[in-house]
């Protein structure tokens, strides 16, 4: 699951990107981002194996930091491991 800070720092990270020209709108896009998030985490995300929790926050952390180059890192690792723990045993034809 998402770690308490990575929820937090999506919801904000998408905030800020995300403006409207509407104030009502404005103001309630950052608590219904957290809402969402918040969902998907418990009922999306648990789907989602346990062992690629790890690498996910820490890609989103730092992301959340703008290490974007530690973000490209862990990201390439973490679709590597999707693709070999995951992808390719089933696609696998013995």
């Amino acid at each position: 699951m998402l770690t308490k800070e990575n929820k937090a720092g999506l919801a904000k990270l998408l905030d800020d990107l995300i403006v409207f020209k509407n104030p009502f709108l404005e103001a309630i896009d950052g608590p219904t981002l957290k809402a969402v998030i918040g969902l998907l985490d418990t009922q999306l995300f648990e789907k989602i194996p346990s062992d690629l929790w790890e690498d996910i926050n820490q890609s989103i952390a730092a992301i959340l930091v703008k290490d974007y180059e530690t973000a490209a890192t862990e990201l390439g690792e973490l679709i590597g491991k999707i693709f070999t723990e995951y992808v390719l045993p089933k696609n696998v034809i013995e």
